[in-house]
């Protein structure tokens, strides 16, 4: 399974990746540092591919179209996929990965939305691969673009361009409900649903405050790892909700965060890490910057959620959840804590309940990974 290195595009991976491994087969990781650390250490075989994180930075830097685009939240997705993923970091993540494939031979390649190497490498080794979404499928114009610069790779190795820089060549595994999907799935050749998994962060500890949780709702907040260091925006979100009937669990991701936030309201607690899953268990409401992991768990369980996008995919996702009724959209820029009251309070109440129930009902009824298994297998004999 080959991914950039991004913990956000590494945790829907996770629940197909179990699913294989339960079914028999080994199972590969390749990614850049510092993710394949992290996924070594959560017990999966990784190989190390491609860029670093800290290398990429240093490359984006130099980029002056990739540092204009990425200048504004709005265009910084273009900035990503056209420039860095599809451009930067491509060919030297092809030719590792090329090593990785001759050495291990695997039965098919499945790559994230956002590998452009994985088809590539399918491609040139004579593989099947598969495309696995981590949140609604790609905007036209942002694929069209990202297509033209990894043409230049595809060139560069004597291969034709092919549709859609080779990302649909095989199955796409669609992990959105259809409720909140994009009518251009409809021009991909093969897709196959597969249910999105909510995957447990980690924990320093048994999660006793989570069990000495009262009646009240309880609200979680958090801005996933990538976008976390917001501590004003935390504190925008936790003086709306101080004073509120509501238990609220706010998720940092960094301890230099959780230590900015360390006085807040008698109703505020402040946590590094939370078990996530657990957490949703008992959360009435999150309020998140849009994510895809922080979109579709939640989501799975029902829970509308209050989104203030701050980049990357968040606006797709607000597009989408906000036309579907189970979010509240609120722009990073000119919030106030007032507003994230009032967004909060109007999400506790029946019809964005009630929506968010209906997507987590299409969610149930997606294929398990377990399920996909089958379909694996026999697309990488056929």
């Amino acid at each position: 399974m080959s991914l950039r290195p991004s913990y956000g595009h590494y945790t829907p991976m996770v629940g197909l990746a179990n699913a294989l491994r339960r079914a028999g087969h080994e199972v590969l990781f390749a990614t850049g540092e510092p993710l394949a650390t992290t996924i070594r250490r959560d017990g999966f075989a990784c190989e190390t591919v491609g860029l670093s994180d800290a290398e990429t930075r240093e490359l984006r830097s130099q980029d002056a179209t990739y540092t204009r685009l990425n200048a504004v939240p709005r265009t910084a997705r273009m900035a990503a996929f056209s420039r860095s993923f599809a451009g930067i970091e491509l060919p030297p993540r092809v030719e590792d990965m090329r090593r990785v494939a001759r050495a291990w031979r695997p039965a098919m390649i499945v790559h994230e939305l956002a590998e452009f190497a994985g088809p590539l490498v399918a491609a040139l080794e004579d593989l099947p691969s598969a495309n696995h979404s981590f949140g609604p499928l790609v905007q036209a114009d942002v694929m069209a673009a990202s297509a033209a610069s990894a043409a230049r790779c595809w060139a560069d190795h004597g291969l034709p361009e092919p549709e859609r820089a080779g990302m649909y060549r095989g199955l796409y595994l669609d992990i959105v409900p259809p409720s909140l999907q994009f009518p251009h799935i409809s021009t991909i050749p093969s897709v196959q649903r597969l249910r999105p998994i909510p995957l447990a962060l980690q924990e320093t500890g048994p999660a006793v405050w989570l069990e000495r949780l009262g009646d009240r709702p309880v609200v979680t907040v958090t801005f996933g790892t990538v976008f976390s260091k917001q501590v004003d925006l935390f504190r925008t979100v936790v003086d709306g909700l101080g004073g509120v009937d509501v238990d609220v669990i706010v998720a940092t991701g960094h301890s230099d965060v959780a230590r900015a936030l360390s006085d807040v309201p008698a109703n505020v607690q402040v946590r590094e890490w939370v078990p996530w899953t657990k957490t949703l268990e008992r959360t009435a409401v999150v309020v998140s910057h849009g994510g895809a992991s922080s979109t579709l768990g939640p989501l799975a369980f029902g829970i509308p959620i209050v989104m203030i996008p701050l980049g990357a995919d968040h606006f797709t996702n607000a597009e989408v959840t906000a036309k579907a009724g189970v979010a509240i959209v609120l722009d990073a820029e000119s919030v106030t804590s007032e507003e994230v009251r009032e967004s909060v309070q109007a999400a506790l109440r029946g019809p964005m309940r009630d929506a968010a129930r209906r997507v987590a009902d299409e969610i149930a009824q997606m294929p398990t990974p377990e399920a996909v298994v089958d379909v694996l297998e026999a697309f990488a004999t056929r």
